[in-house]
């Protein structure tokens, strides 16, 4: 008995269908398999890197709330925090940290302010010799945010920083740049101190050298007394 063709063979059997289409590619679907009108759009495109956005449905639920920073009192200009990343989701998702973290502990912020984006442009050899003419072309954007800080305590203002630095997300770049407030008559002050340090200090080299003039000269008396001995 003739055993049926390997073609015959496959055909007879029953292809398994493919429900979700968007899991498997189009080229290996059969012309049988339910494809879907418009498949379900997993990314989308940012406004500002122009790059896709992977799962655009659950990114609200990566997201903080929008809340409102407290209004400055008094408007004296404490800190600046400078944020920079070659990521923009984890540069956002870490500038709202920052100001619902600042929120928290009653510090008066700006809202995240969009710092001019950096463009870094890299031409490489693909291979020496006969093949110099080839070359690749590479492009690093880094994205940059600010977030002012007013009317705070330094003390607030460390724990702020210090909070931000044990649960920052990798690949974000933090620099705070912290002003600190004197009283008036600071410089008299800190100037008549040096002055009483200085005369402190003279004081002691005196003393420093009185007792070292002493010590050598007891040591040549005692030297004159033991050859005087000899003799």
């Amino acid at each position: 008995m003739a055993l049926p063709s390997a073609r015959s063979a496959w055909t007879t059997l029953s292809r398994p269908t493919i429900s979700n289409a968007v899991a498997s590619s189009s080229r290996y679907l059969s012309t049988t398999t339910p494809r879907l009108a418009s498949p379900p759009a997993t990314t989308s495109d940012d406004a500002e890197t122009g790059l896709p956005v992977p799962f655009p449905k659950i990114n609200k639920y990566l997201s903080f709330p929008s809340v409102t920073p407290h209004k400055p009192t008094h408007g004296v200009h404490v800190a600046t925090l400078h944020l920079q990343s070659y990521h923009p989701y984890n540069l956002d998702l870490t500038t709202q940290f920052a100001v619902h973290s600042a929120h928290s502990l009653n510090i008066p912020t700006t809202l995240p302010a969009f710092l001019p984006r950096e463009r870094s442009l890299y031409t490489v050899l693909k291979s020496p010799f006969v093949k110099k003419k080839a070359q690749e072309n590479f492009e690093r954007r880094t994205h940059k945010r600010a977030i002012k800080v007013y009317d705070s305590s330094k003390e607030a203002v460390d724990l702020w920083l210090r909070y931000l630095r044990q649960n920052g997300l990798p690949g974000v770049g933090m620099k705070a740049y912290v002003h600190e407030f004197v009283e008036v008559g600071f410089g008299k002050k800190e100037q008549s101190q040096s002055e009483d340090n200085k005369a402190l200090d003279e004081k002691k080299i005196q003393d420093a050298a009185q007792e070292l003039v002493k010590a050598l000269s007891e040591g040549q008396a005692a030297e004159q007394g033991v050859e005087e001995a000899k003799a």
